[in-house]
């Protein structure tokens, strides 16, 4: 099985361990958000990239379609390593290259 596939599968069941936990109406909402922002950020031409994980040449056929497969990067482990390893008591001003909410208030639309 390749590690793609792997990630995913894992991703699932970590998944359904915890739904019965998550207040499902939150969820759904951050959810719808995510779209909305999704569709504003592709109207205006701009392209989401993971910070975490690169693409790889890969496709993994699923019933539901292909999909392409990410691999993670290292630059995770490299970040924590790097954050615990600083003695600095404060919180690090590490802005991520995107934000998620970086778009006008899609709630208004």
């Amino acid at each position: 099985m390749n590690e793609g596939l792997k990630i995913l599968l894992f991703s699932i069941s970590i998944t359904c361990e915890i739904l019965p936990y998550v207040n499902l109406n939150l969820f759904f909402s951050l959810e719808e958000r995510q779209r909305a922002e999704k569709r504003n950020r592709e109207a205006k031409g701009h392209k989401f990239t993971p910070r975490w994980f690169d693409l790889t040449d890969e496709v993994t056929p699923t019933p539901w379609g292909d999909l392409e497969v990410y691999q993670y990067n290292g630059k995770y482990t490299q970040h924590c390593a790097a954050v615990d390893s600083s003695e600095c008591i404060e919180v690090p001003d590490i802005r991520p290259e995107f934000n998620p909410w970086q778009y006008d208030n899609l709630d208004a639309e």
